[in-house]
């Protein structure tokens, strides 16, 4: 039984399809281009090889087979271009890919696979990827057939989970982790990623999964395409060693949650079939199971002592199993909030997939405002104010990039289009750089003059607008708006994007404060419930 309806695929045999591969100085000698890790000419295009050794868990990028020193791996600071890519020994032409992959869901251009080699020396033993659509050898094995990326980014962080890992390493005789092997191994169900979260009643598993996932695995450009499917829409988000090791021990925490079934007092519950167990778990399992490990907790430390490469990794770097007890103590704050109804408080601050955590848009030079002229984020003059109300809120929903609160929205957006607003709460250098990128608009008001009022109509007009396109989605029980696909049709590049994430970046440290200096009408719109 395959419960999650996928299929395998082999994509290139590295023996019986070297024929189709091609290396660097052949295709540069005829003249093919190199755009990043692509090969281009003439409208054509052959795509890197991706073999099993350039990749590993929660990164795409790990190892580089040209360019770089004999270690292959890329340095941190490669790692923090969101531009950069790994470089593979062949190439082959895109049709060849395409042909081979036509069972993905139409507009997909990204896949799923793992390491199918491993051995008793590695740390882990699955070493799955989310990759570019792009060849990939046969010791990387694919994963296709699922039409929500909701479905594979849950499956996905499953996958990397530890305890999945231990469970994975009972079934493996040899070192080839192969289909057969992955058919037996026990994943979650799907149904389970719908269901509301124990330690956080306000989400569902999944929601609170994907912001984890999506903060580990969108550190590039070339994966856009999964975040955009997984519904954001914003730039990568920076390679940030200690906020990744956080973002995996909470992932960890959660899948110990949902692997090892405890009721609210934290002692063992009963496994059911309906939690995707063979056979109902009887009275006399129970107790046995009591007898060998006391808790769900006790199985937790249990299973992180079988990783001894981690913990000697962890002992050398920093004098304790570092791994192991952060994970216990996320563990243990679950179990809490679980047991009290209160919300799990992540570590993590900002939290997962916070726009503040993100590298630049693409077409914003904004993010660099001391290379820009005078006067370079001046709002141009509009016939109809109702555009650029559009303008600026589309730029704010590109620039968060995941469901967020409305009044954070609505926050970042008055002080983008009503500057003056911001400049009196900046410190004296910010503030006259915001003069001086802004312009006439950022200056405060002469006395006497009555303070800004929102124009109603035309933020009306605009949330209504994006509301019908999707291009913001909106849940009023949740208070939260989102972006949707239509934005990428909206140009804000320029002014708008310039301001936004001068904002955004300004509210990430002081948003309380600043919204206490604004008029009183203006906090009462960015408080209110509707548009």
């Amino acid at each position: 039984e395959n419960p999650w309806g996928i299929q395998f695929n082999r994509m290139f045999d590295m023996s019986n399809d070297s024929r189709l591969f091609r290396t660097r100085a052949p295709l540069e000698a005829e003249g093919w281009e190199l755009d990043g890790n692509v090969f281009r000419r003439d409208g054509v295009a052959y795509l890197p090889l991706y073999e099993a050794k350039m990749i590993n868990i929660y990164d795409h990028r790990w190892a580089t087979l040209q360019g770089v020193d004999t270690s292959g791996t890329p340095s941190p600071t490669r790692k923090s271009d969101p531009t950069d890519v790994v470089l593979p020994r062949y190439w082959v032409e895109a049709q060849e890919v395409h042909l081979r992959t036509a069972d993905l869901p139409k507009d997909q251009r990204w896949l799923m696979g793992w390491r199918d080699i491993t051995n008793t020396t590695n740390e882990r033993t699955m070493n799955a990827v989310i990759l570019p659509c792009t060849a990939v050898s046969n010791k990387l094995p694919v994963l296709l057939g699922m039409e929500r990326a909701s479905m594979f980014r849950f499956l996905y962080a499953n996958l990397c989970s530890l305890v999945f890992d231990y469970t994975a390493r009972q079934k493996i005789g040899g070192v080839t982790l192969n289909f057969y092997l992955m058919n037996q191994f026990p994943t979650l169900l799907p149904k389970t990623s719908d269901e509301t979260c124990p330690w956080d009643d306000s989400r569902t598993i999944d929601s609170w999964v994907a912001t984890r996932v999506l903060e580990l695995t969108y550190t590039a450009w070339d994966l856009e395409s999964f975040a955009n499917d997984c519904g954001y829409h914003g730039p990568p988000f920076r390679w940030n060693e200690d906020r990744r090791f956080l973002l995996r021990c909470e992932l960890d925490a959660a899948f110990f949650h949902l692997y090892l079934p405890a009721d609210e007092h934290g002692d063992w519950r009963p496994a059911r079939c309906s939690d995707g167990c063979p056979r109902d778990e009887t009275s006399a399992d129970l107790v046995e199971l009591e007898r060998l490990l006391t808790k769900p907790r006790d199985a937790v430390s249990y299973v992180m002592d079988s990783f001894p490469i981690v913990r000697r990794k962890d002992e050398q770097k920093f004098g304790e199993y570092r791994t192991k007890r952060v994970i216990l103590e996320i563990y243990d704050a679950m179990q809490e909030a679980i047991a009290t109804g209160a919300f799990y408080q992540t570590r993590l601050d900002p939290v997962p997939a916070d726009p503040t955590c993100s590298h630049p848009s693409r077409n914003v030079a904004s993010h660099y405002p001391a290379s820009l002229s005078d006067g370079a984020w001046a709002e141009p003059v509009a016939a109809d104010p109702t555009n650029h109300e559009i303008v600026v809120l589309a730029a704010v929903l590109k620039a968060v990039g995941s469901t967020t609160p409305m009044r954070r929205i609505r926050l970042a957006a008055v002080l983008a289009k009503e500057p003056r607003l911001l400049g009196s709460s900046l410190p004296t250098d910010a503030a006259a750089e915001w003069r001086r990128l802004v312009g006439g608009d950022a200056e405060p008001l002469p006395r006497g003059v009555e303070q800004l009022r929102r124009p109603a109509h035309a933020w009306g007009v605009a949330v209504r607008q994006l509301r019908g396109t999707g291009g913001l989605v909106e849940d009023l029980d949740a208070k939260t708006w989102g972006p949707g696909p239509p934005l990428k049709d909206i140009e804000t590049a320029g002014w708008a994007d310039g301001r936004v994430h001068f904002v955004l970046k300004v509210l990430q440290e002081r948003d309380d404060e600043i919204v206490q200096t604004l008029p009183e009408g203006i906090r009462e719109w960015i408080h209110a419930d509707a548009a």
